[in-house]
């Protein structure tokens, strides 16, 4: 089979479908006997993880459907270690300092678990981060509070009326994170419990510490996209 392989790696000149329809490609063999093989096997081993590396996870998961050879290159260590690096990287859309890679050397099947673990871990997170304005009782303030994560540590700030705003718990389970505000005029202290409901809403439970009254809310993904992204980290 005479593939134009050059083509693959010259100014990035080669869509992810089509490198998957090549990856993917299969000779028909020049004989009834002879079975056909992937262009992959054509290439050598370094060639093969760069390829591979520029695939989706669900596209890697049909390639393995191709052969038993392309299933082997599919779950190289080398390539899930990439997939989580890559993937670690997305953190930054919640502005949030970069993870750093474990350094420890496992083998394929837990990277694809550490993969897996990281992966919903960030959808869950992305489900809180940003900027967002809220709704509750009288209160209608808007984009108010801020909030980011690494996943792993959480940082909640509270912009408008003198209020500071403390982060005090996360249930992953339950999908619900608490924060303590204090401050402003009347120096009151309140608990906001969000969960989300949508894309761009969170439900918002307020317990005013003071009088025990309690008030259902939300809090509205903020839209002015200028504002949200002039938001620094606030770590270091």
């Amino acid at each position: 089979m005479n593939f134009p392989l050059h083509t693959l790696f010259t100014q990035g000149n080669m869509g992810l479908q089509t490198l998957l329809a090549a990856a993917m490609y299969r000779s028909k063999g020049d004989s009834k006997d002879q079975k056909g093989v992937s262009f992959l096997t054509y290439l050598n081993y370094d060639m093969q993880l760069e390829v591979l590396s520029w695939l989706s996870v669900q596209d890697l998961g049909r390639l393995a459907c191709v052969s038993k050879e392309a299933k082997l290159i599919a779950e190289d260590d080398s390539v899930w270690r990439t997939l989580v690096k890559n993937l670690i990287q997305q953190w930054t859309t919640l502005r949030y300092r970069p993870k750093v890679l474990p350094t420890i050397r496992v083998r394929s099947s837990e990277w694809k678990m550490v993969y897996n673990s990281e992966w919903n871990n960030l959808n869950l997170c992305r489900k809180f981060g940003g900027l967002w304005s809220e709704k509750w009782c009288d209160v209608n303030v808007s984009q108010s509070t801020n909030i980011e994560t690494d996943g792993r540590t959480w940082v909640v700030t509270y912009k408008k009326n003198k209020f500071a705003a403390s982060f005090k718990d996360f249930n992953p389970v339950d999908e619900v994170l608490t924060f303590h505000l204090e401050g402003g005029d009347s120096g009151w202290a309140f608990i906001y419990k969000v969960r989300p409901i949508s894309k761009d809403r969170l439900h918002l439970s307020v317990h005013r510490i003071h009088d025990s009254k309690n008030f259902v809310g939300e809090l509205l993904r903020s839209s002015d996209k200028k504002a949200d992204n002039a938001m620094g980290s606030f770590l270091p």
